[in-house]
């Protein structure tokens, strides 16, 4: 039996529902199970061999029939006689390639099903030769498809299911003289139906069975099964979080996950991290990137990061040692169609949600940048009938339609600076903004209030880009959404911004805490309050983690 047999399985009764009574047909009670993966993650044959501490399916149904001839039950085709339209769910799983004559047990299967049972079926298309004690057939989908329907079924599905090419590293273990050898490169494809009785099944209350624990002698086996569960376990905490942000047991699960993700990727050993990959990338992602992190934490990390391999596995971040002189085709920049789509379908999203007064996001950095924005705008707008705000690099001019929400009866003029693809957009979804494509044309004009969120450290003359942006603000300049780093001068990092739906790369600075305040107090400016937007930004060989800032300076009065 494949671990993927039990995953279809609990899939397939989890979509259509379970009917009782439930059978296997020709499974065992407690069988080897093959789990490819691990073997694939790790290179150690063996380990794909697991168990579990039950059943297969008891977790769907601790009270489900085994039959299978070796204890003892009749052949398949000899069901019907005992079992006429008995089962209300049935499973046959790399069973019917070892069976004589298909026709008749796809005959015995119509039989012995209710008219609303569910049979799944599974068996393999790819796989070595093993006798058991004969084996005869290799279906096709549309083999099964059509001794699924000659027999009377109605089919839900039926398609390939697992396809594991033979250069992933899954060898034959048992050498068959004159077939396979030892070592031998083995392919694996399976096929399923999942077939009914019933022109229009009845609906069943659905439910959610959690897959068995898998078992495994092998160390390197275990941290790959824990990796995947703790993988599995994110993605339903995150699932349950996003659908109810504001309630406690979500949240505390959520926290549970999480920590359980950063103790995992703390007590690995280093010779085993490439097998955790996976777990550094959800660590560094949007919904768990605020874990706090000791020194120590983050050193660890940065060393699990470099020691992954970079031809397979391209990182989200890579530390550029020689700065703004790198030279890439891939280096795109912002100025592309891609991320016009992208932020159109945001910019979609962010008006409907103003509409229905619902949360503006459910991650809580974009969220906190929002209530940020809200104070900064506030302290702008104090005593005021109208204001003036420039958003240099500010999309298609989201943060107005905040602002005018925010402050209903003051007028705003607002202008954003931006590419051209997206000024051009802008212009047209909204009309009461000026866009402007040049730095030139944007400061010739003086703002109360000059924002900059996730934008300044994409300007490789920074220091310019702020000398501009201080002569033309009359109270406020807010930067925001700044990588920054306070022990190290600032560097260079190149981001792969596929992740978001961008098809580009692109340069950007981690700027030294220090050096940005101190040049921008340089210029007549104070610093009046610095913020802590909650990310961090985890890139391999970097000389520091940097996180994400926000800084509120004003005209210098004194």
């Amino acid at each position: 039996m494949f671990w993927d047999d039990i995953k279809l399985v609990t899939e397939q009764v989890q979509k259509y529902g379970l009917r009782k009574p439930f059978v296997d047909l020709g499974g065992l009670e407690r069988p080897t199970i093959a789990d490819y993966n691990i073997t694939i993650q790790t290179q150690e044959q063996y380990a794909r061999y697991i168990y579990l501490n039950q059943r297969p399916f008891d977790h769907i149904d601790p009270e489900y029939l085994v039959l299978n001839p070796e204890n003892d039950s009749p052949e398949i085709e000899e069901l019907p006689s005992l079992y006429s339209e008995f089962f209300g769910t049935a499973v046959c799983l790399n069973v019917i390639e070892h069976v004589e004559n298909p026709f008749e047990v796809f005959d015995a299967f119509y039989k012995i099903m209710k008219p609303e049972g569910l049979l799944i079926i599974e068996t393999v298309f790819s796989f070595p030769y093993h006798p058991s004690p004969r084996d005869y057939w290799r279906y096709s989908a549309d083999c099964l498809k059509n001794l699924s329907q000659k027999a009377g079924f109605k089919v839900l599905e039926c398609d390939w299911r697992l396809l594991i090419r033979a250069d992933q590293g899954i060898e034959v273990i048992q050498e068959i003289p004159g077939l396979y050898k030892k070592h031998h490169p083995q392919e694996i494809m399976t096929v399923y139906a999942t077939l009914t009785k019933a022109e229009k099944p009845t609906k069943h209350n659905l439910v959610n069975y959690p897959l068995p624990q898998r078992l495994s002698s092998d160390a390197r086996a275990r941290l790959t099964i824990h990796t995947e569960d703790l993988q599995t376990q994110l993605e339903q905490s995150r699932y349950h979080f996003q659908k109810s942000p504001d309630n406690p047991d979500c949240i505390h699960s959520f926290k549970q996950v999480r920590q359980q993700l950063g103790e995992t990727l703390l007590t690995t050993p280093l010779e085993q991290l490439p097998l955790t990959h996976k777990l550094h990338q959800q660590l560094v992602g949007s919904f768990v990137k605020d874990y706090p992190k000791t020194e120590q934490e983050n050193e660890f990390i940065n060393l699990a990061l470099k020691s992954l391999d970079s031809m397979s596995h391209k990182l989200q971040w890579e530390y550029i040692p020689e700065g703004w002189l790198r030279r890439d085709k891939k280096i795109k920049g912002w100025n592309i169609k891609d991320i016009l789509d992208v932020r159109i379908h945001q910019w979609k999203g962010l008006v409907d949600k103003l509409k229905k007064n619902t949360l503006l996001s459910h991650d809580y950095s974009q969220q906190n940048n929002y209530i940020l924005f809200a104070y900064v705008l506030s302290l702008t707008a104090q005593k005021k009938e109208e204001i003036s705000i420039l958003d240099w690099g500010g999309g298609l001019g989201e943060y107005y339609l905040i602002a005018k929400a925010l402050l209903p009866n003051v007028k705003i003029n607002y202008s954003c600076t931006e590419v051209p693809v997206l000024c051009e957009a802008g212009r047209s979804l909204q009309p009461d903004v000026t866009f402007y494509e040049e730095d030139r044309d944007c400061f010739a004009h003086e703002y109360d209030l000059v924002f900059c969120s996730s934008a300044l450290q994409y300007a490789q003359d920074w220091q310019t880009l702020i000398d501009h942006m201080v002569k033309s603000t009359r109270l406020y300049l807010y930067i925001t959404r700044l990588p920054v780093v306070q022990n190290n001068p600032s560097f260079v990092v190149l981001q792969r911004a596929y992740d978001y739906g961008y098809n580009t790369e692109y340069l950007s600075w981690f700027l030294n805490l220090y050096e940005l305040v101190n040049y921008v107090e340089s210029l007549n400016m104070k610093k009046v309050r610095d913020f802590l937007i909650a990310e961090r930004f985890l890139v391999p060989g970097a000389p520091e983690v940097g996180e994400g800032r926000g800084l509120l300076f004003a005209r210098n009065s004194e």
